[in-house]
């Protein structure tokens, strides 16, 4: 499906979302209907078939949501299923939760440290990343002993490298430096 068939049914989908004073409850049953979708792979399967009656889809939806979703996002999916697009689902899920993310302030975070960080050091660190972003920040954290210390942060496109390794490494390039001058 064209990019813009895409983001006219997430923007479609926000402004619903909007309107109705719901974003946060829409981006979470958004987050699950993808998360779904991602690991489940019999459901996405049988949600993405051809031959498997658009009737049958939304009743699998319904089951498997029993109440939990919005009518609106059950009537978008809906509209999906009629024009044969299941295949550009979780496209239309990820930029959905991408509109959502960006009105309410939510952004990403990957941590990669050297050892486990406390309750009081990533408490922290999500306010300190909290002020620089301005917007709430959700972390991910993943120990690399290879790192020695400290720790190295990936935040909206910028990388904050706090690590011993790269320490030593731009400390390593500067004694080559000195000794290619000497030469």
């Amino acid at each position: 499906m064209a990019d813009v068939a895409v983001s006219r049914y997430a923007r479609a989908l926000f402004m619903l979302a909007e309107e109705k004073n719901q974003i946060r409850e829409y981006g979470e049953f958004a987050r699950l209907l993808l998360d779904v979708l991602e690991a489940n792979e019999e459901f996405a399967t049988v949600f993405r078939h051809a031959q498997i009656a658009g009737e049958d889809k939304m009743r699998l939806v319904e089951t498997v949501f029993k109440g939990g979703a919005p009518d609106d996002f059950l009537g978008l999916i809906e509209v999906i299923i009629r024009k044969n697009r299941e295949y550009a689902m979780e496209s239309i899920l990820e930029r959905f939760i991408a509109l959502t993310k960006e009105a309410l302030l939510l952004t990403e975070a990957l941590v990669e440290t050297a050892s486990p960080l406390t309750e009081a050091q990533l408490a922290s660190l999500s306010q300190k990343l909290a002020k620089l972003t301005g917007k709430t920040v959700t972390l991910t954290v993943a120990v690399r002993p290879e790192l020695l210390a400290g720790f190295r942060v990936y935040v909206e496109g910028r990388v904050i490298d706090g690590t011993i390794r790269q320490k030593l490494d731009a400390f390593k390039k500067q004694l080559m430096n000195i000794q290619l001058a000497r030469s």
